[in-house]
């Protein structure tokens, strides 16, 4: 694998969707308010009381675009935290908005199921899996219900996201199941679009974890490939691909890790580790790059062990409840005790403590 991964400009700017998702959502109001205003002339014109009229009309509309309305702000709101690394305040606007949307007769279907997908990512950038799972379960009901989504890609991205849940909960076989039907689905709807890595490095991981090294460095290369060589998927956030490309560098050292090729790997962790590139390691890394430096530790390279632990540091600095962030420390304080520092260790972990986030009014 080539150790040059290229990362585009306008990895910050909203996903094209998401703007046109909020034009279409203004042209349907306005569209709708027109046929409206038609529908309310004819009524009257048949002599139909005027406040049935009105009371039949709001009710029509309120059911047919508060959930668009309430959809296309969260996913603003989404944007907007995640730019910040604050999922907290993005996971209470979230649970606040579709319990709202349970509770009113509003047009559910599919779309909520997207919403819960979302929802989903920001459980699991704060490392809650277990919460995560009935969330997406529920988002693939919904979604499959759907006869407009069930056969979308939109429909592989919730099925992805419940994959690599189940992943982390070690349960590889219906993870590997799920991963798979994504694949297929990306692969028969989304076209030339680099959709497939995301599946693809679900599969990876997977065969890393049940010892298939062999089958994981296929999945992973083909991962590889579509980043590089095809555009993204209309829906997905510029950002998303290029952390995309970051994790299959991070999947392929965890792989040379177990493979025991721990030359490549310390190549790779220096890419990685990379300027341009360890801007995209997020929270959901914490897990993999604990298990590097694990391997690295026991292998004798320390220093290399080091970087990598001083970068996952910086992670578990935003995400101090996450559920790998002790993990980490519990690696960074086997190699201060290995390196003749075992005083530092309660200093290390000092500076990472829960914080006070901002309240979402």
């Amino acid at each position: 694998m080539s150790n040059a991964i290229r990362i585009r400009r306008d990895e910050n700017r909203l996903p094209p969707a998401v703007i046109f998702s909020c034009l279409i959502s203004c042209y349907a109001v306005g569209l709708w308010g027109y046929l409206l205003y038609l529908l309310c002339s004819t009524l009257l014109a048949w002599q139909i009381p005027l406040a049935f009229c009105c009371a039949a009309v709001l009710l029509l509309s309120f059911w047919s675009f508060a959930g668009l309305i309430i959809e296309t702000g969260l996913i603003v709101s989404l944007v907007r935290h995640s730019r910040i690394e604050n999922y907290f305040a993005a996971e209470r606007e979230y649970i606040r908005f579709t319990q709202l949307w349970r509770a009113l007769p509003i047009r559910q279907g599919g779309r909520l199921g997207l919403t819960y997908s979302n929802l989903s990512l920001v459980l699991m950038s704060q490392g809650k899996y277990e919460q995560a799972e009935p969330v997406l379960r529920e988002a693939v009901r919904l979604v499959e219900q759907d006869r407009r989504l069930k056969h979308s890609y939109l429909m592989a991205i919730a099925l992805n996201n419940l994959a690599a849940v189940l992943c982390h909960a070690k349960k590889f076989e219906e993870s590997e199941t799920l991963s798979k039907r994504a694949l297929f689905i990306f692969e028969q709807k989304s076209g030339s679009t680099c959709g497939s890595a995301f599946a693809l490095l679900n599969l990876g991981s997977i065969c890393v974890q049940t010892d298939r090294f062999a089958e994981s460095e296929q999945h992973l290369e083909r991962a590889r490939l579509f980043l590089e060589n095809t555009r993204k998927p209309f829906l997905v956030m510029p950002s998303s691909v290029e952390q995309a490309k970051v994790s299959v560098v991070l999947s392929y050292a965890l792989l040379r890790c177990e493979q025991g090729r721990m030359d490549e790997a310390r190549s790779l962790c220096d890419t990685l580790l990379a300027e341009k590139n360890s801007r995209y390691l997020r929270s959901t890394a914490l897990e993999k790059m604990s298990l590097i430096s694990r391997r690295l530790i026991d292998a004798g390279d320390k220093a290399t062990a080091e970087k990598v632990l001083e970068h996952a540091y910086m992670i578990g600095q935003k995400q101090p409840q996450h559920l790998h962030t002790e993990e980490m420390l519990d690696t960074y304080a086997l190699l201060l005790t290995q390196t003749n520092r075992a005083d530092e260790v309660a200093d290390m972990r000092r500076w990472i403590r829960p914080v006070m986030l901002p309240a979402v009014i």
